[in-house]
């Protein structure tokens, strides 16, 4: 399947990254982060590793902390762990659940979108009491099959909430679409740009830009986006509008740039919606 830059993306950075620790050689491996499953409340996680040792048993279980750029991150304890053996050690996946309400702000204050060092350290508890512990690291490279989110993961967090083009035929036609962005964190979200072109029946209808948003925690912001329209493609929709009520399908396609540390991760928009088309 297709690997894009997505809002699940964005979580796998956020949420998934565990940093480096300050001192001392990890004794394991962090391979791969993949996110296999999101909602707005929690997001689920293979974090696939190579161990030098493990505790008994095909399946175990991890306690212990994980941190993100040197914040810590809310894995749910006990983490479950498929493990076996591989070589000299052990292929173990975490099976990883974070609650996203609990995400401190730090991870995008601190966050990179160039460069995901991670790492896990705790303790695995296997069969029979067995137990070994566990200090793996890695650097993950954004882009590339170290971070896996497939873009149909974020859909629940980017909605077209409709749109509105007025005017049309007049020396001014004016339009204004609505985006609808849900932040699952307790802390405000800086977007620092949108870029958008809203189109029905595969043909451009506007274009639009806007700046400096803040989107605010625990809920469903909607954000006015405002349109450029082209007379001629508006005079097209309108004319469609007359048979069907004034109203059309349309797709809203774009990019949310938002602001992570000191750089910025660009996300995309692909949502359909309705096109009001009013005189």
């Amino acid at each position: 399947m297709k690997r894009a830059c997505s809002v699940p993306l964005l979580l796998v950075s956020l949420l998934a990254a565990l940093s480096v620790p300050a001192a001392g050689t990890p004794k394991g491996r962090v391979r791969s982060v993949e996110v296999t499953s999101l909602t707005r409340q929690k997001a689920f996680l293979f974090v696939r590793t190579t161990l030098p040792s493990a505790a008994r048993g095909s399946t175990q279980k991890f306690r212990g902390t994980a941190t993100a750029w040197g914040v810590s991150v809310p894995l749910v304890q006990p983490v479950k762990v498929a493990v076996q053996r591989s070589g000299e050690g052990f292929d173990a996946v975490f099976l990883a659940e974070i609650d996203l309400a609990a995400v401190p702000k730090g991870i995008v204050e601190k966050g990179s979108a160039t460069a995901l060092p991670v790492a896990l350290k705790g303790t695995l508890a296997g069969e029979a009491g067995t137990a070994v512990t566990v200090d793996a690291a890695g650097a993950l490279r954004p882009g590339t099959a170290d971070l896996v989110a497939h873009r149909e993961l974020g859909d629940g967090f980017v909605r077209f909430a409709g749109s509105r083009i007025s005017g049309v035929g007049l020396a001014e036609t004016k339009g204004e679409a609505r985006l609808a962005v849900f932040n699952p964190f307790r802390f405000d979200v800086s977007l620092r740009g949108l870029r958008y072109e809203l189109a029905s029946g595969g043909r451009a209808v506007a274009r639009g830009s806007r700046q400096g948003v803040i989107v605010r925690p625990t809920r469903e912001n909607e954000i006015a986006l405002p349109l450029t329209v082209s007379n001629a493609a508006a005079l097209a929709a309108a004319a469609k509008a007359v048979a069907s009520g004034g109203r059309l399908s349309g797709r809203l396609t774009g990019e949310i740039v938002l602001k992570l540390g000191t750089g910025d991760v660009k996300l995309p928009i692909a949502s359909s919606g309705t096109i009001e088309v009013l005189p």
